[in-house]
């Protein structure tokens, strides 16, 4: 992985333009644009890093330990689609992702 983004920030993108410009700014060619939260649920980041597909209807989070993007089974996420890509995670509600960073 060729991570040129991995930072803490204060909120993601809200349309599919600003993700876009986002990954345009942040990533390498390789690697696609995220905006989670991490998976100690105490920040929101940024990282580049290859898509999964999200099952479920739960939020996508970031290890930051063990450096791999991952499903949060018990980040339920009503907004969410059944199933979704990882980088289309700006499709869902902000307000389900602060939620879910919030309470831990």
């Amino acid at each position: 992985m060729e991570c040129v983004c991995y930072r803490d920030v204060q909120s993601c993108p809200k349309s599919e333009e600003e993700w876009k410009e986002a990954s345009r700014l942040n990533c390498q060619k390789n690697d696609e644009y995220h905006c989670v939260r991490d998976a100690l649920k105490t920040k929101l980041i940024c990282v580049c890093t290859p898509n999964i597909p999200i099952v479920g209807k739960v939020c996508a989070e970031y290890n930051i330990y063990g450096e791999v993007l991952q499903r949060r089974g018990d980040a339920y996420c009503s907004s969410c689609p059944d199933v979704y890509n990882s980088t289309d995670i700006w499709k869902c509600n902000s307000i389900d992702v602060i939620y879910h960073l919030k309470t831990k």
